[in-house]
């Protein structure tokens, strides 16, 4: 069972690699385009399946590198890029996203001390103060959360 034979034969069931038709999430179709494509190249669907799975991501590894790559750098694309191009149109790049806000360098992470501009934990906390605000009382006269009064006739639930 050769890759090029698979690649061939995977080439005649575009339900096997065109998300655009309704059948490719037919699992059932599906199955029979395997079982189908299996027979035709003498060996089990799991075999096939883990074949052109593996050829498949091999191929959008490399053309993914292909497309970093400076040009001029010199034609990529693998082994099979030729004859695995009839996919290309069904493949999309996913885009991916991050909230971080850049990398953080070694020297960061292993100092305590802030880069100019950053915050420190020490100078976010707030001075405690006894001093109560108009019309409370300090915070040493007030009554603790567990000792809250119950209003007349209630069960204070």
């Amino acid at each position: 069972m050769s890759a090029e034979v698979i690649i061939a034969a995977v080439t005649g069931h575009p339900v096997l690699y065109d998300p655009t038709l309704f059948q490719f999430r037919d699992r059932n179709a599906q199955a029979l385009a395997w079982a189908e494509l299996s027979r035709v190249v003498g060996g089990s669907v799991n075999e096939c399946i883990k074949k052109w799975k593996g050829l498949r991501d091999t191929y959008r590894k490399n053309r993914k590198k292909e497309k970093e790559r400076r040009s001029g750098a010199g034609a990529g694309g693998g082994k099979y890029a030729c004859i695995m191009a009839f996919i290309d149109p069904f493949m999309e790049d996913r885009h991916s996203q991050t909230n971080m806000a850049g990398p953080v360098s070694e020297s960061e992470e292993d100092t305590d001390q802030a880069a100019p501009g950053r915050a420190t934990v020490e100078d976010q906390e707030a001075p405690v103060d006894n001093q109560a605000a108009p019309g409370r009382a300090p915070v040493e006269d007030q009554e603790a959360p567990g000792n809250l009064l119950v209003p007349p006739g209630g069960t204070g639930r």
